[in-house]
Formats: structure tokens, C-alpha cells, sequence
């Protein structure tokens, strides 16, 4: 017989002389996994069955017995073997049962559970009725092997999974079970893409820097603010709240050096879910030219030594740091005709000839400041 199937309705058939004889008919198995039925009765033709346990193959000694109730009288016994054949068993999955998770959360960790009474290898499968969602890492093909789900970032819903173990016995006999992932909605947060360090020169305004971003949930709404951390740059314009929304950034006038930007993008509602980008600007030192060019004495008496110093050049110029050159230039007559009057030591103008007021009262000089960085 196979495994996992009974033996019913066997006979026992005797004869007896003595008609009037009673009878008992023990049937006993010297194995523990083979139960014997109930007899039918005690005559000839009585049946009884026999009953292997679940799964358990292998051979057993059946002996039946038939003894007269009489005293003294001899009992006839009959032992023979019953051979109970393998047969292959399917696997059997431990229930999964439905699973949940949040929107970018993977699930990880998920056991395959099963038995299989036979001694076979196994191949585990899992499959998804969602393009959304993958299986990863599965670990192994035996029972207690998991694996993970996976699903596309930003993405929701249901998908129908399927567990499959299929063993490599005869007829590749396999057992499964199909179980819904619940992938719960969660709000994301906007990104904004990256700005990056800006520059600019200094008296110039950086126009129009865009604010782009993204959101997984298309019908939020949001917030723009733009704040520096130093007070010479004032943000101006910001025209929106939507990506590609622009805003100016207006330094001081003449003021450069760096300032801190912070771009922060927020979700109106819904948590107030945000993102932030701080970026560099760079407002670059661009020389100014001197504005002012003074001589602190205009006024020498005649006769004077050559070389008498008349006066001291100033200069005013925004760029504090600037050293300043002074020399005589020409104008083609003009302003220039008296230079070869004076002399120029440093920033002091001295007199380079005898001066006399009755020849000539007054002079003419031309001096240019140059602060040697291209500013006249």
C-alpha cells in the first residue's frame, strides 16, 4: 500500500469443526505507527482495517490470531509483512497572512515558513501582481529563508503577492499562498533642487535666481522664504510660492564680501513638511575710482627757495585701502600750462622756479590721482 492511504475491509477467513466453537480474533501490528481497526466481529469473514500513521513509510508484521474460547484449545496464527510505500509529499506553506507598510519604508525581514516531511530541496519564489513593487534579497531556499519587499519610492497602494515553495521531488509539487501588501500614504516633503554659490559684483544686484523644487504630492501648496544672515544684502522681488519662482539679491552699495542664503521651501498644511538649501553668496570687490582730489594749500609767497613745499595732495576714494599716486597731465593747454611750474614729491607739490608776482600771479596745474588699481 502508500503511504498516507488505509487498508480496509480485510478478511479473516477460518474453519472450525466444531461449529458451536466461539472464537476471538486478535489482530496486532509490531509497529507503532500501524494502527489496527476495529474487528468486525469475531467469525469467519470478519474485517478489519489498518492504518498507517500520517507520512510514515515502511514495513510492519501484522499478526492475526484465532483462538477458541474453549479450554485448552490450540489458537491458529498467521503473521505477514505490510510494506507501506514512500510517496512524495508536497510542501506545506505556514499562512503569511496580509502585510502593511509606509510609503517609502521597505519591508524587510519576511519568513518563509514551511514543512515538507520528505527530505527534499526546495525553491522559493516571490512574485508581485504591482510593477511597484520588487522582491530583494531573497536569503536561501529553505524553510526560515526571507526576503524583502520593495516598493517605488513615492508610491502607494495595493499589490497581490505570491509565495511559492516548489520542491524538487517527483512532480515538483509545490504549495502557495497569495497575500495583499497594503502600502499606506504618507506626505513627502518638498526637495528643493540645489542652488549652488552665486557671486556677484559689488553695486550689482543678482536678478532673478529661480527657486525649483518637487513634491510627490502635486496638489500641495506651499511657502518660499529667502533670508540672508548679513545685513547689506536685502532679498527683493520674490515673485511666487510655486517652483520657478525668482527673487533679486540687492547688496549695499559698496559694500562686498560673503553672505549665508538660506532658501527654505514649506508645505502649507499637512505637517508643514519642509526643505532648505543654504548657499554662499559671493558679492566680489570691484575698485571704485577716487571721487575728490584736494591740495590742502594753494597759496606761496614769491621769491622762494626752489623746492618750497606748497601744499599736501588728498584724495577721497571709497576704497580706503587704495595708495594713490599723484602726477602732472596735460589737457593739450588747458589746465596744464604751468606744470613745469612745480614739482611732485610723493604727495607734496613744491616749486620747481623762482616765483615773482609782479611776472605772474597766478598758476595753472593739472594732477591726476590714480589709485593705482585702474580708478582715476
Amino acid at each position: 500500500m502508500d503511504e498516507d492511504q488505509a487498508l480496509t475491509g480485510l478478511a479473516v477467513i477460518f474453519d472450525d469443526p466444531d461449529d458451536s466453537d466461539l472464537q476471538t480474533i486478535p489482530v496486532t501490528s509490531d509497529e507503532a505507527n500501524v494502527t489496527v481497526e476495529v474487528l468486525s466481529g469475531h467469525t469467519s469473514g470478519s474485517v478489519y482495517g489498518l492504518v498507517p500513521a500520517g507520512d510514515w513509510n515502511g514495513t510492519a508484521l501484522i499478526t492475526v490470531t484465532v483462538v477458541d474460547n474453549v479450554t485448552g484449545a490450540i489458537p491458529d496464527t498467521e503473521t505477514y509483512t505490510l510494506t507501506v510505500n514512500p510517496v512524495n509529499d508536497e510542501p506545506v506553506l505556514t499562512d503569511i497572512g496580509a502585510q502593511s507598510t509606509d510609503e517609502d519604508m521597505d519591508l524587510t525581514g519576511l519568513p518563509v515558513v514551511f514543512t515538507d516531511p520528505d527530505a527534499d530541496a526546495h525553491t522559493i519564489t516571490v512574485v508581485s501582481s504591482e510593477a511597484n513593487v520588487s522582491m530583494a534579497n531573497l536569503s536561501g531556499h529553505v524553510s526560515g529563508s526571507t526576503y524583502e519587499l520593495v516598493a517605488t519610492g513615492n508610491w502607494n497602494g495595493t499589490a497581490q503577492i505570491t509565495v511559492r515553495v516548489t520542491e524538487d521531488g517527483t512532480g515538483a509539487l509545490s504549495d502557495f499562498e497569495t497575500y495583499t501588501l497594503t502600502v499606506n500614504a504618507v506626505n513627502d516633503a518638498p526637495v528643493i533642487t540645489e542652488v549652488g554659490d552665486q557671486n556677484v559684483d559689488e553695486n550689482n544686484a543678482h536678478r532673478g535666481i529661480p527657486v525649483i523644487f518637487t513634491d510627490a504630492e502635486p496638489t500641495d501648496m506651499h511657502s518660499i522664504t529667502v533670508t540672508s544672515d548679513e545685513a547689506s544684502i536685502i532679498v527683493a522681488n520674490l515673485n511666487g510660492n510655486v517652483s520657478g519662482s525668482t527673487y533679486t539679491l540687492v547688496p549695499a552699495t559698496n559694500w562686498n564680501g560673503t553672505a549665508q542664503i538660506t532658501v527654505t521651501v514649506t508645505e502649507v498644511g499637512s505637517g508643514g513638511l519642509s526643505d532648505m538649501e543654504v548657499y554662499t553668496l559671493t558679492v566680489n570687490n570691484i575698485n571704485d575710482d577716487p571721487t575728490a582730489l584736494e591740495l590742502s594749500n594753494n597759496i606761496v609767497e614769491e621769491r622762494v627757495a626752489l623746492g618750497t613745499v606748497v601744499g599736501q595732495f588728498t584724495t577721497t576714494d571709497i576704497d580706503v585701502d587704495d595708495i594713490h599716486l599723484y602726477t602732472f597731465i596735460l589737457d593739450g593747454g588747458v589746465n596744464d600750462v604751468d606744470n613745469d611750474a612745480f614739482i611732485i614729491d610723493g604727495d607734496t607739490l613744491k616749486t620747481n622756479i623762482e616765483l615773482d608776482f609782479e611776472v605772474q600771479s597766478s598758476y595753472s596745474i593739472l594732477v591726476q590721482s590714480d589709485d593705482g588699481a585702474g580708478g582715476t
